[in-house]
């Protein structure tokens, strides 16, 4: 027997295992795969960590964080796209270049007007500090950059910024902070830390609607980072986070449009001895469903692939349990990102065996389609999606060597339809 039967067999088993109601049955390439852009002009060095944003009028924005392309360390730079094709030169994001400038995160309204966020050191202390900059549909900067996160002290630390924004423009930011106590510092311990998941909702003209809200958190209980963020039109909001400690595992909390807390903290997975979740991805559409989809590894490091649940309207009305939504032969299983369309249904883009996949969801969660977007000969991970009314996801990855030196961010248009 070939290879590749081999391979074939093997993947007929695992799917068979999974149960048919996973959605398992092997599953078909998506039906359009646009051409490859690059995305990023210089080369030097890295670019890597792209996120995406789209609409359904097929207006794109990719970022990213480019090594010393500013002059002082990382900074955060972007292009738009317009239908898959680059619109204009790269550009970058951040005003302030002394220090580094990281974790890039974009959101787009109906009408293409973007928000960018990131996380910037030395800007506003020694710590990091969540900034932000609104641009308008054609591109141009509307007002400079903001401060999100609060100011931080000599000992906290704010990162992992994601951004989510409603057809309307209005958009929530979620981050994760962590601050060393005065206990720690009197002691000499830098264990004891207060770690917390903290989120800010605007209106749609970079009005801030809430002061900083504590989703999580403040506590030294629980290590709670990883954050990612929905919003719906009508400005209902919800975070998700992975936390280590007490309470464990993947995490979910709903909020109305004013930051008032509509539902506890609560588990999302299952817990399971032999499963190490971790880096939680949600998207909210339209009307309020939502979906967090995470990854899962053995404690040894083996991928048990990609595990999702569904939510109408609240974090207290899951639609089900949890799911398996990849199993790790489709090549889909660490470092997710989810996007849902107003119909529920939802694409994930994801990395494994150094490819990145995109793969498409019925409003069931379950598996349609699945394709491997980047190329097989250079290394690839950090694939981010973001889909449309429109059916066409915008898809942003980071590749090895492709650029010719160091790492470089591409992307592709496809068709989920």
């Amino acid at each position: 027997m070939s290879a590749r039967a081999l391979w074939l067999v093997a993947l007929t088993l695992l799917l068979s295992a999974c149960g048919g109601g996973n959605g398992f049955d092997g599953p078909s390439g998506l039906p359009g795969l646009g051409a490859e852009q690059q995305a990023n002009e210089v080369t030097a060095l890295d670019q890597q960590r792209p996120r995406v944003a789209r609409n359904a009028a097929g207006d794109a924005v990719v970022v990213w964080e480019s090594f010393n392309e500013d002059g002082n360390h990382f900074g955060i730079f972007g292009r738009r796209f317009a239908a898959g094709a680059p619109v204009g030169p790269a550009f970058r994001v951040n005003a302030t270049t002394a220090g580094r400038q990281n974790f890039g995160a974009v959101a787009m309204d109906a009408a293409g007007n973007s928000v960018v966020v990131w996380r910037s050191s030395l800007q506003d202390g020694p710590g990091g500090t969540i900034y932000g900059q609104r641009f308008g549909a054609d591109g141009q900067r509307l007002g400079g950059e903001f401060q999100i996160g609060p100011s931080s002290s000599d000992f906290d630390s704010q990162s992992e910024p994601r951004v989510a924004m409603n057809a309307a423009g209005r958009f929530v930011v979620a981050w994760s902070n962590r601050e060393i106590t005065q206990l720690a510092i009197l002691l000499g311990r830098n264990d004891i830390e207060q770690r917390m998941v903290q989120a800010r909702v605007y209106e749609n003209d970079g009005t801030a609607l809430t002061d900083i809200i504590d989703v999580v958190g403040p506590s030294t209980a629980a290590v709670v980072r990883a954050p990612d963020v929905g919003i719906a039109d009508d400005g209902r909001f919800a975070v998700t986070w992975i936390s280590a400690g007490n309470p464990s595992g993947i995490r979910v909390r709903s909020f109305a449009a004013d930051g008032t807390p509509t539902s506890g903290d609560l588990q999302v997975d299952i817990s399971r001895n032999e499963a190490a979740p971790d880096f939680p991805a949600l998207s909210m559409n339209g009307n309020g469903q939502f979906v967090v989809a995470w990854e899962a590894f053995t404690f040894g490091y083996r991928p048990l692939g990609v595990y999702g649940r569904l939510f109408e309207g609240d974090a207290d009305n899951p639609l089900g349990s949890e799911r398996r939504l990849t199993v790790p032969a489709l090549g889909l299983n660490e470092r997710v990102t989810v996007s849902m369309g107003d119909d529920g249904r939802f694409v994930l883009a994801g990395s494994g065996d150094d490819r990145v996949h995109v793969a498409s969801f019925s409003a069931d969660g379950a598996i349609q389609r699945i394709s491997a977007i980047s190329r097989p000969e250079f290394p690839s991970l950090f694939g981010a999606v973001a889909l449309a009314s429109d059916g066409r996801a915008a898809v942003a990855w980071n590749s090895l060597g492709q650029d010719g030196d160091g790492r470089g961010v591409y992307l592709r248009e496809v068709a989920i339809d």
